[in-house]
Order: structure tokens, then sequence, then C-alpha cells
């Protein structure tokens, strides 16, 4: 982490990328939490005595000094590594102070007359929004030949250019990716809690808000699915068949394998398959692909359990499919569909 982004997030100067990667590197680790929040009083201090801060500290003296010390700590950075700080805590308290004042003076403007403080020269990437409304599918190319299929409520955020090493997006809701095969920049999909991390293959992702986890399908080629806040310890290899979830309760993953994968991947095909699915469940993919609402005379109704397939265009054939397999009624009122029991009419 360089001072020139850690000055910037002290003075609330960073872009939204920038911000992440700061909070990213202080939630890493507990020593990182420790030395901002040094750096953060003494920023804290200095605004409330700023006229006299020129005669408080040198900054030719205290850079020419700090420069000398970074030569006599090899192996070490302006914010030592985790196992250095953790085995040599003394050694660094005055250490951490001169970065901290090298901040500070960046901070007040003093080191932009010395040419320490310089802004960044490589611009932030212009990022895009594809979006899918309810109701609705949609398929999009990206630049490197990957082709997405966007399921309804759903869209995914991109550089207009993926970097020269790494191929990056961010996903929210439900989509189907077949990623051109390149193992030298390999694909790598946000999706709330979840990294998902790919070079070539066939995969479904979904990570709706409402949902209570982040599941990824793997149709072909293999997957790797990470936790976002613990991605060295908590990480499952998916393979072709198996499918993957990340829990947000406990940020636990859990795989296992399927034999039908069409009850993931048919909205894909236009169509709904279900085994065994609640209900409640049931609503919420009715919603995304016919733009509706869909109610419950009786909560008891969102338990029971539908396996069937709608292939229908038409939603009442569907409807009646639904109904006929559960034993219970519908009725339909412009865009919302009501299920009920049967007694009850």
């Amino acid at each position: 982490m360089n001072t020139q982004l850690v000055a910037r997030f002290l003075a609330d100067k960073c872009t939204p990328a920038e911000n992440d990667k700061v909070k990213q590197w202080i939630e890493s680790d507990p020593e990182n939490q420790k030395l901002m929040e040094e750096l953060r009083k003494i920023w804290e201090a200095s605004s409330r005595q700023d006229k006299h801060f020129e005669e408080l500290f040198n900054p030719d003296e205290d850079w020419q000094y700090f420069k000398e010390r970074i030569k006599r700590e090899r192996n070490t950075s302006i914010f030592p590594i985790t196992h250095n700080i953790k085995a040599n805590r003394a050694r660094f308290s005055q250490f951490r102070r001169i970065a901290a004042i090298i901040v500070i003076a960046a901070l007040l403007g003093i080191l932009a007359y010395q040419d320490l403080y310089t802004k960044p020269q490589v611009a932030d990437p212009v990022l895009r929004e594809i979006s899918i409304e309810k109701g609705h599918r949609g398929n999009v190319t990206l630049s490197d030949g990957t082709q997405v299929q966007l399921n309804g409520e759903s869209k995914i955020i991109l550089p207009k250019v993926f970097e020269a090493d790494k191929r990056e997006i961010t996903l929210k809701g439900e989509a189907f990716f077949d990623v051109t095969h390149n193992p030298d920049r390999p694909f790598i999909i946000h999706a709330g809690e979840a990294i998902v991390r790919v070079v070539g293959t066939k995969l479904d992702v979904r990570s709706y808000p409402e949902d209570d986890g982040v599941r990824v399908v793997v149709k072909r080629g293999r997957v790797e699915l990470k936790s976002r806040k613990d991605f060295v310890k908590n990480m499952a290899v998916l393979t072709a068949g198996e499918v993957g979830k990340l829990y947000r309760k406990d940020n636990q993953i859990k795989e296992r394998t399927v034999e039908d994968l069409d009850v993931y991947l048919s909205w894909t095909k236009g169509y709904l398959k279900f085994k065994d699915t609640p209900m409640d469940e049931v609503a919420k993919q009715l919603e995304r692909k016919y733009d509706i609402q869909v109610e419950f005379s009786d909560s008891s109704l969102k338990k029971m359990r539908l396996t069937a397939e709608l292939k229908s265009r038409i939603i009442q054939r569907n409807m009646d499919v639904i109904s006929t397999s559960l034993d219970m009624g519908y009725k339909i009122d412009q865009q919302v569909v009501t299920f009920y029991k049967k007694k009850e009419q």
C-alpha cells in the first residue's frame, strides 16, 4: 500500500475503487488496522494545528531520513508485511511515525512543493453497465469473446476494455457465462460475498440480494469459488456437473454433484424446470421470467414443493401445471397471480 493512496484515503479524495482497495488492506490484518488508526490520529491532531505544522516538521529532512531507512531495512515497505510487523514491532515504531509524517504532510499540501505527492498517472478504468429487467433475458458478447446470458433482474458491471493480465467483472443477479479460454488472463467474477475465478469454461452464477448465498453451477471446465472475506482458506474447486454455494450466514462453502443440470440452467433455454423446489422459490423465478407478482393466500402454500417443467409460453398454462401438480387453485388479476387452497373458493 503506497503513501499517496493512503493520503488520498485520509483526505477523503479517493475514488470508489481506491476506497475499496484501502479498506480491503485495512481489514486484511489487525496490524494494518492499528497502523491506520495511528495515521488517522496524527491527521486529526494536525488538522487542529495546521497553521504551525511546518514549524513542527521538516518535510525535506524527514523524507531524506525516510529514504535512508528504506535502504537499511531490506525486505520491507512503507507499510511492512504482516510477519515483519509482528516480529519487529519495536524496531519499526519510529519508522511508522516518519511514514505518518510524510502522509500528513502530503495531506496538508506541504509536499506538493517538494514533488513528493503527485497524482496517479494511470487513469481509472471506464466502467459500463449492462442490465436486464424482469420478464426478459439478454445476451452479450464481451471484448474477449466471452458470451454472457443475463437472467431477468440482473446486471453486470465491467470495464470497456479488460486489463492486460486479467478479465474482471461484477455480477448482480444471475448470468450464464461461456468464457473464452485464456490461461494467461483469468476471468474473475465478483458476485456478492464470492469471487469466482476461471480461465475458460461454461458456468452459471447466481447472486440475488434476497438469496441466502452465492451459487455456482459448472457445465464445463474448472472453477474456483472463493469467499471474499477469507479467500485463502475458504475456497472450493468445482468441475463439470458440480454445484457450489457460499452461504452468507456462516460464510461456508458447500459443494455437491448433481445429475440434472437443467434444474439450474433451464432458464437459459427459455423454460423453467423444478425438482422438489419450495413454492416460495418457484414464485421468485416466476416473477423474474414473467414480470409478475406472485402471492399466497395462506403462508403454508409457500412450503409446498414442486416438481414440474413449465415450457409453455402462455403463463396461464404454466399456472395450470402448478395448480394440478399441487392441488391448489390460482387466479390472475392483471400482473398479480394469487395461489390459494381449493377449499377457499
